[in-house]
């Protein structure tokens, strides 16, 4: 018989500050289910890509301002690691890793 307990999958969250040098935002993990990028800045685009492509090159992801990525998960390279940079100015990047 079951209880109907359900097991909590809490995110982890980390925050990366940028400038428009495209530099790794987060590292490979073979052990992530799934990874969602938010662009915190409310004026300012950003762009990702998953390494070793140089964000702001063909296979970037534009996020816009205060806009959230999809959510990528393991079928789509969520556990490569990922580059990004501001589009212009600086601000930062918030990151949503489930393992």
């Amino acid at each position: 018989m079951s209880t109907g307990a359900k097991t909590v999958v809490t995110p982890i969250g980390t925050g990366v500050a940028l400038t428009t040098a495209s530099v790794s935002i987060v590292g490979q993990n073979l052990t992530r289910r799934a990874i969602m990028f938010h662009n915190r800045s409310l004026t300012l685009n950003i762009e990702i890509a998953p390494a070793p492509i140089v964000a702001g090159n063909a296979g970037s992801i534009l996020i816009l301002a205060g806009g959230f990525s999809p959510v990528f998960s393991d079928e789509i390279r969520a556990t490569c690691a990922w580059n990004g940079h501001m589009v212009s100015g600086t601000g930062d990047v918030s990151i949503l890793e489930w393992q």
